[in-house]
């Protein structure tokens, strides 16, 4: 559920049923048989395949039906590909190289010169990586090996502050590019940089009407807001393992651990165990659990089957309901979900008074609230 690292890249647009090209490039080091293909990329969704295009020459076209503004991926195989920003009426001129797609030089729109800047940025970075590397490689198995190392993490912590700086300034001076939606996913998450987030989205939306994306972060947003320390914890109410309702305002007057959690989760079944003994310590004095699983029957029928039997393997005797709908669940969407295991605590009031505690960081404030 955790967001990838995207290197930008090319808008392009592979086809040869429609008689504009949306995305003309050269490719460099490809071969005649070479073939390209493109996916649309969605915030919540798996890719849709778009098109494919042989090289001829070292030219490739593309063309796309882009209604308003997206995010592709333009690939030779799985791990050589590049992210592109295409938007309607667009005419992008690319320069690649098969070796490596995403280094490129592209021109055309705002969006993908912009992009252009920031992936200069990643490839400055990479470059000092490297050099580091090459240090490090010489002082293998020489007395000096362990002093270069500290040497080279305090200049490789110097080089990453440097990057984000770099990429905070890009977003900064480019609030209306819609570059900045993967520079500020580069960058951190929402939790980290809430208010550049908010008010880069607050831009983007005056631009890019009913953008997905923007959207979809602004709705991460809306859901961090709410589910803040010293916000009263979202309403939701889901069938448990016999399909009986469950509604989270039913236990006011308990402090409550929200458990967000699946089956298939090793960090989570890991957890477990220290779970059941807090709730078994706890449980007396007035503390509930409620387990969330983010199961998805969707992807597989036996995840339902999955679920019940991680409850009676773990020995898990507290509340447990889902709707098995897996990331698309509507209280991970709530509760702003996208990694697990997510745990919220709420006092009697049903007030948020901690987030994301697990192990010793969960024992310890137990510990205050109840002993």
């Amino acid at each position: 559920m955790k967001k990838p690292i995207f290197y930008l890249i090319a808008l392009s647009i592979i086809s040869c049923s429609q008689p504009t090209k949306t995305i003309e490039g050269n490719l460099a080091n490809a071969s005649e048989e070479t073939t390209l293909y493109l996916e649309e990329l969605f915030p919540e969704l798996n890719p849709v395949f778009v098109d494919s295009c042989e090289v001829r020459n070292g030219r490739f076209s593309f063309n796309v039906d882009e209604q308003s503004v997206g995010i592709y991926k333009l690939y030779h195989k799985p791990n050589n590909f590049a992210i592109l920003i295409l938007k309607n009426g667009d005419k992008i001129n690319l320069d690649m190289d098969l070796e490596n797609l995403s280094i490129y030089y592209g021109n055309g729109s705002v969006e993908i010169e912009g992009y252009v800047k920031i992936l200069n940025i990643f490839y400055d970075t990479k470059l000092k990586e490297d050099s580091l590397k090459m240090v490090y490689q010489k002082a293998e198995g020489t007395p000096e090996q362990e002093i270069i190392k500290e040497r080279i993490m305090i200049k490789y912590n110097e080089i990453m502050l440097y990057q984000k700086s770099k990429i905070e300034d890009f977003i900064m001076n480019n609030g209306d590019n819609f570059a900045s939606i993967l520079a500020l996913i580069n960058l951190g998450n929402i939790d980290e940089y809430y208010n550049l987030y908010k008010s880069t989205t607050d831009t983007l939306e005056k631009y890019y009407l009913e953008n997905n994306w923007v959207s979809n972060i602004k709705e991460e947003l809306i859901a961090k807001e709410a589910t803040s320390i010293g916000a009263i914890a979202p309403e939701f109410t889901i069938n448990d393992t016999k399909g009986n309702p469950v509604s989270l305002s039913s236990f006011r007057g308990q402090y409550v651990l929200i458990d967000f959690w699946a089956s298939w989760c090793k960090p989570c079944r890991d957890a477990n165990p220290n779970l059941v003994r807090l709730y078994q310590q706890y449980k007396p004095q007035g503390l509930e659990i409620i387990g969330i699983s983010l199961d998805d029957t969707t992807r597989s029928i036996s995840e339902r089957n999955n679920w019940l039997n991680a409850i009676e393997s773990d020995n898990i005797n507290w509340i447990q309901v889902s709707d098995l709908n897996g990331d698309q669940s509507e209280a991970a969407k709530l509760y702003g979900v996208k990694s697990i295991p997510s745990t919220f605590l709420l006092n009697k009031e049903g007030m948020i008074i901690a987030k994301d505690l697990n192990g010793t960081l969960l024992n310890q404030k137990l510990s205050e609230i109840f002993e």
